[in-house]
């Protein structure tokens, strides 16, 4: 909490305080609702810092959109305030859907400026996750994109790698402690993951990008010049 929120929740316990008479009951209500926000605000701040908010809302009975599609390894889920997106090979991903998984332009020489399946070099065929926060109501109904990784950096599978369920804390973005994932959250995520790998390796999913749209993106890229360029989400906060 910093004090610009302890001001605004103070201030609601005041307006409640003051407020007196039976005349005054419509105006104790909304007080007492803005003073009810404002520490509901302050609790699951304190939860998703802390890597408890998943049970906190499933033991108040909020917890109900919490792991939807969890007999479908290749769903959206949402732990804490984080929405977690798979991204196959084919389709789109990024802030404005402008990329293709596996079909990317090389950085590296002696192929700068070349087309490669990045999917198939790097990420060892398996989906990109994107994280997405879900805490602000301006970015809605998607969420604020914050990051990307390969499924197979979070499972460990290149040298210097670890394991995500051998870590304490995944920090999505260092210089906002917000953007991290910690405790029974990380755990779940962890779990997650895990089930994607696996069921990759029993039943991959079948892309829903057309070759046709692939072959027409590249065209397009091809011609506008590349919008790789990384977007800076921190001027958003």
């Amino acid at each position: 909490m910093d004090l610009y929120e302890a001001t605004a929740i103070l201030k609601a316990v005041k307006a409640f305080e003051d407020i007196d008479g039976r005349d005054e009951a419509h105006a104790k209500a909304e007080a007492a609702e803005e003073l009810a926000a404002g520490i509901r605000t302050f609790v699951e701040d304190a939860a998703e810092l802390g890597g408890f908010y998943t049970d906190l809302m499933c033991s108040v009975g909020e917890g109900d959109e919490v792991g939807i599609g969890a007999d479908d390894p290749y769903a959206d889920f949402q732990v804490g305030r984080f929405r977690i997106h798979l991204v196959h090979e084919g389709e789109r991903y990024g802030a404005n859907k402008s990329l293709v998984y596996g079909d990317s332009v090389s950085h590296s020489y002696p192929n700068i400026g070349e087309h490669e399946n990045d999917c198939q070099k790097y990420g060892h065929g398996l989906p990109l996750v994107e994280f997405y926060d879900m805490g602000r109501d301006f970015f809605l109904p998607e969420g604020q994109l914050v990051t990307s990784y390969y499924l197979s950096t979070l499972l460990g599978m290149d040298k210097y790698d670890t394991d995500i369920a051998e870590m304490s804390s995944l920090c999505l973005q260092g210089d906002i402690p917000a953007w991290t994932i910690s405790g029974d959250d990380l755990k779940t995520v962890a779990e997650r993951l895990h089930a994607v790998r696996d069921a990759y390796e029993f039943d991959p999913p079948t892309s829903t990008l057309s070759a046709l749209e692939r072959n027409c993106k590249t065209a397009s890229r091809e011609t506008a010049g590349s919008p790789d360029a990384a977007l800076d989400f921190r001027d958003e906060l």
